[in-house]
Order: structure tokens, then sequence, then C-alpha cells
């Protein structure tokens, strides 16, 4: 699904960091306000909050009621669709939410991932390729680390973040990603002046898209993104982002000019348009 954090987009991340390193020697829950309806009328079971339900080619659904209303149950596109379950009555006290990926021709699972969620932040993440994420936070709640191993080899992100006084909020700053071999590559982050209404966690970073578990990033909206190689200090990758905005402030539109070869370079450019579309009235399963 379109970036929705499919673990072969972050292990290609990993097989890249690997590949770096070896030559050198990616909110707690709070139950929504709801309005008063109608029991008997099961069109009417929605929660008045607005609610992303198009991103892209993605369509997004969300529990219908009890004490996950509000969070995410399905989402979908023409070839895979992603279903979340959610499970706190497990013989501990955390929240277990298990993300299950399916092909849309046959329904055959072909992914899977298990969330552990503690005092409102998600602590690790077990994937059925075998993959491991652990997570860790700073006094402030926001994501500090992730330390993910896989096949024998493990890669630490730390997370840094920036004080923007004039809004009087932290955005994070960067990723510095480390391996056995020692420094593989940094993740900057820069920032338009526009206040993100919407909260969604980047699509640069190692989390679920929509699972709201990993902490605050940013009170405005990214303007680009630059990862640098560590091994030799140059940009392999850039990419800038461009908005259209709703009389309400939400985004409408993203468009994304992917530079493959580094910020410097304007060789095999791709672009990419997501459309964004919200309602209070949304559906769900």
């Amino acid at each position: 699904m379109n970036r929705m954090k499919f673990s072969e987009t972050l292990l290609k991340g990993f097989a890249f960091a690997v590949f770096l390193g070896s030559c050198n020697n990616e909110q707690p829950i709070i139950p929504v306000e709801t309005t008063s309806v109608n029991a008997t009328d099961q069109n009417a079971k929605i929660n008045a909050v607005l609610k992303l339900y198009k991103y892209g080619n993605d369509a997004i659904q969300y529990v219908k009621s009890g004490k996950f209303m509000g969070q995410v149950s399905r989402v979908s596109n023409a070839s895979k669709y992603q279903k979340y379950t959610y499970n706190d009555n497990n013989g501990t006290t955390n929240l277990f939410i298990t993300s299950s990926s399916y092909l849309q021709s046959t329904n055959a699972k072909f992914f899977e991932s298990v969330y552990e969620i503690s005092n409102g932040r998600c602590i690790a993440n077990k994937e059925s390729n075998g993959a491991t994420y652990d997570y860790k936070y700073n006094v402030l709640g926001q994501l500090e680390e992730v330390f993910m191993v896989y096949q024998g080899f493990w890669l630490k992100s730390t997370y840094s973040y920036i004080f923007n006084a004039a809004t009087n909020a932290y955005r994070l700053d960067k990723i510095v990603a480390v391996n056995q071999s020692g420094p593989v590559r940094e993740t900057k982050f820069t920032y338009t002046a526009i206040p993100k209404k919407y909260q969604l966690n980047p699509d640069n970073v190692d989390t679920d898209l929509l699972l709201p578990f990993f902490g605050t990033f940013s009170d405005v909206l990214i303007k680009d993104v630059e990862v640098k190689s560590l091994a030799g200090a140059q940009s392999t990758e850039f990419r800038e982002y461009n908005y259209i905005i709703d009389n309400a402030g939400h985004i409408s539109s993203r468009t994304e000019v992917y530079h493959p070869l580094g910020k410097a370079s304007n060789s095999s450019l791709s672009t990419t348009l997501i459309d964004y579309k919200y309602t209070q009235y949304w559906q769900g399963l």
C-alpha cells in the first residue's frame, strides 16, 4: 500500500544501511469525543471528529464502536489490504495491535506486524519476516531511539529534536543510523511554516503511518528530507514536498519530488501526487 509502511520498505532501508556499513570497513491512546447518536441507526455510529478516509490510492476505515472507536481498522487499495486488530485482554497491562496484510486477488496473507503499546507509546514491533524493533522515548514522550534486528544484523536509529520558540514546539531535526560497522546515514528534516492540522506520522521514519502511538514529531509540515551517507558524507537521496491546503487548513494534496541521486542532482527525478480526503462521517468495521 502506498506508504503505509509495509516492512519491505523498511527492510530496503535496512539493507541499504548494512551495505553502506560494509563498504565503510525510516501519542497516547485517548478515546475521542463522540456525539450522541441513535444506536439503532448503524450508519450513525460515527465519530464527529474529522478523519482521513482517502490517502492517495488507499481507502481508510476505522473502528466504529467500543473502547478503540476511531482507531484505524482497515487500509485498502486495488492490490492489497491491511487489517488492524486490537487486543488488551492478553494477560498483561499492555495493548497489542496486529497489522495483517493481504493480497486482494487471493486474500492470502503475506505479512504481519505486532505492535506492543505501553503507557500510550509503542515499545516494540515484531514482524513475520523475523525483524524486530524496540522503541525508546525521552522524558517528553518523543521517539528517541529505534533498534532494529534482522537476520543477525542490527541498526540503531537515534532521533534528535529542535525547539522552535515562535510556536513553543519541538520538531524532529535528524535521525542518525549506525550499525555493527559504525555510522551509516543521517536523515535531516526541514520544515514549512504551515501548521500540521491532522496528525499523521512522517513517512520517512520507522513507524506505521496511522497508528498514534509514537509521539509527536512536529507542529508544522515537512518541507524536505535529505539522506546523507555517513560513510562518504555525500547526499544519497533528497525529497521535497509541496502542499495544497484547504479552507480548514488541512492538506488537500501533497506533491513529492524525489531526487534519487541526491539534492544537487536533477537526474532521474520522479514526482508523486497524493490526494487527501476527510470526513466526519467515516466508515468503519
